[in-house]
């Protein structure tokens, strides 16, 4: 996140101060600013939901499951939770109307793109977290998970 608040406006070739520049102009029309901020919105909230998914499933000394989808029907309400989740942020980042509620505007194809790349990459870091042996951790023995 520090990494696209910082270079996110090089990435998508955006030009504004990132200290004085303000989110919207007098006549109440978003600046680069505010999409800059929707952007880290739209990644921050994706990353979450890959983390929803990374946290369903967890190593144990006993089973060592890498499959975060593994009997994903078993639990309707977090696949009607995640999905309307999706839903509500796909209207705050890609509808004027409803940014205007929540605070954001419409971000470009690309970005929606980059978030959810950004998202994926959380997925591959869960995956090598979960591939860390247990002997390297500090409660190696401690616990009988």
């Amino acid at each position: 996140m520090l990494t696209l608040l910082y270079f996110g406006p090089t990435i998508f070739d955006i030009e504004y101060n990132l200290i004085w520049a303000r989110k919207r102009n007098n006549d109440g029309s978003p600046t680069w600013k505010l999409q800059h901020y929707t952007l880290m919105f739209q990644t921050f909230i994706l990353m979450n939901v890959a983390n929803m998914f990374n946290c369903r499933v967890l190593p144990s000394l006993r089973r060592r499951e890498l499959n975060i989808f593994a009997n994903i029907f078993g639990n309707y309400w977090f696949l009607i939770v995640v999905l309307a989740e999706l839903n509500i942020q796909y209207a705050m980042t890609g509808y004027p109307y409803f940014g205007v509620i929540f605070g954001c505007t419409p971000i470009t194809y690309q970005m929606h793109l980059f978030a959810a790349a950004a998202a994926f990459g959380s997925l591959l870091v869960g995956f090598i977290t979960k591939l860390t042996p247990f002997s390297w951790t500090d409660c190696y023995g401690q616990h009988d998970f």
